[in-house]
């Protein structure tokens, strides 16, 4: 089965996914759907639906935290193993942060070189109880979320072969904010809550504001402002346009279609779930809420594939048995069957210890007395010697000393004057109508060297035993 990457853009009123089908490595495939939702609660019921099917182990599900809802911090590390800044991070977030950071949760970016042979991290954290809150709603429902992002890094991940360097402007029904992305990653932002709607002139000099401030901090170069979003509508654009801001729209494509506006969002969620780990943004999906639930439920299912597996093998080794038994006492059957009907033929046997081959033992006996005695119609010692008279040619010098008569054949053994005449001698007697053939087993010279010494096998044809 193919694996998908699934990215879900809950709006206020609204809920939105993309579903990318892999296969070897890239997307194959790009569906998207959307459905009314009135809260977090309706999400496993909508996207079982929306999704069609159940979650497949290799699917992955990505899903945001607001940019309003995070706070966002770069600290130097004197060191850069990962285990040693996972172990101080949290004292380091505990003198940054407005509230005690053992009600949030943490994530990290991967260090990168600073001055001072220093490493700087990226890290951001979020209110525990809301972020549990939402886990929860998905792994009781076993639906796994995978990867639970903060917004404007998740994008940015997304969009990297959609929107270049510059200003990255996302504007919801909930907020806005502006990202400045240099190198594909983001350096910084600002968030703007919107509590209420806002008239495009006035929510776009706060965009350009805050967009001007992000460039001034970090000393950065004029460049594109990338709009997105399902709040970013064309009096927008053109407000910030008239604000000195030309607007550029990212044209992002996923299986060779282009992805419409209002799905950007949730088609970059679902190419962040293709990125590599340690390659995209953030996961809060880490430490107590790491995700447990889907090798729960794979545990689940292997439990009950290998009852039945072992159910199966129960079965078949009973039926095995059972054929087993049940082919043992005919072949019982059948031996006390053969030992009647040896006994019977052959009366007077003493022990029986291998039915088949004392029969055929017997059988062969039987065979050769019966052709001793002339049960054959044609193979009789009478009917041997006439057929070696007529067959013998008048012109060959042959003394036959020795007849050896047998069910098998006849062994003729002899003299003659040349090595030639016992040539001419198998040749002249088989095959004939007794004989299959004739093989010479020894021919030597005497030791006057005067005649030949012969020995001459003739292998019978088939028996015709008289009834």
């Amino acid at each position: 089965m193919a694996k998908r990457c699934i990215g879900i853009d809950l709006a206020p009123r609204v809920l939105r996914v993309a579903i990318v089908t892999l296969e070897k490595g890239g997307p194959a495939h790009l569906e998207t759907v959307q459905r009314p939702c009135e809260g977090s609660a309706e999400l496993p019921a909508l996207l079982r639906e929306m999704l069609g099917t159940e979650p497949g182990f290799g699917d992955r599900l990505v899903m945001t935290v607001p940019a309003r809802d995070a706070y966002v911090r770069e600290i130097a590390f004197p060191f850069a193993d990962p285990r040693k800044i996972a172990a101080t991070l949290p004292l380091e977030m505990a003198t940054q942060l407005p509230l005690p950071v053992e009600e949030t949760a943490l994530a990290a970016l991967p260090p990168r070189p600073g001055d001072d042979g220093q490493q700087l991290v990226t890290a951001a954290a979020v209110r525990l109880e809301p972020v549990a809150e939402l886990l929860t709603i998905f792994d009781a429902a076993g639906l796994p979320l995978h990867i639970l992002d903060l917004a404007p890094y998740a994008l940015a991940t997304g969009l990297r072969t959609a929107a270049g360097d510059g200003l990255q402007v996302a504007v919801n029904e909930t907020e806005a904010y502006v990202a400045l992305v240099q190198n594909g990653a983001v350096q910084a932002y600002r968030s703007l809550p919107l509590p209420a709607p806002l008239p495009a002139a006035t929510l776009a000099a706060l965009i350009v504001r805050e967009g001007t401030a992000l460039r001034r901090a970090n000393s950065a170069a004029e460049g594109p402002l990338w709009l997105l979003g399902t709040a970013a509508d064309e009096a927008l654009a053109a407000a910030l346009t008239a604000a000195g801001e030309p607007v550029t729209r990212p044209e992002l494509k996923v299986a060779g279609s282009r992805v419409p506006e209002e799905y950007v969002p949730a088609a970059a969620l679902a190419l962040r779930g293709m990125a590599p780990e340690g390659t995209g943004g953030f996961n809060f999906r880490q430490g107590a809420l790491a995700l447990r639930s889907e090798w729960t439920s794979l545990r689940a299912r292997l439990i009950t594939a290998g009852g039945l597996v072992l159910a199966a093998l129960l079965i078949f080794a009973v039926s095995a048995w059972l054929s087993y038994a049940a082919t043992a006492r005919r072949a019982e059957d059948l031996n006390k069957e053969m030992i009647r009907i040896y006994r019977s033929a052959f009366p007077g046997t003493g022990a029986i210890v291998d039915v088949p081959l004392q029969m055929q033992s017997k059988i062969r006996e039987l065979r050769t007395k019966t052709a001793l005695v002339g049960g054959d119609r044609r193979f009789t010692p009478l009917e041997v010697l006439k057929t070696l008279s007529e067959r013998i040619p008048p012109d060959l010098t042959v003394d036959i000393r020795d007849l050896n008569y047998s069910f098998e054949g006849v062994r003729l053994e002899g003299t003659t004057t040349t090595f030639e005449t016992v040539n001419l001698l198998a040749k002249a007697l088989a095959p004939s109508s007794l004989f299959k053939e004739a093989q010479i087993s020894d021919a030597k010279m005497s030791l006057d060297g005067k005649t030949v010494d012969f020995r001459l096998t003739l292998t019978r044809q088939d028996q015709e035993v008289a009834p």
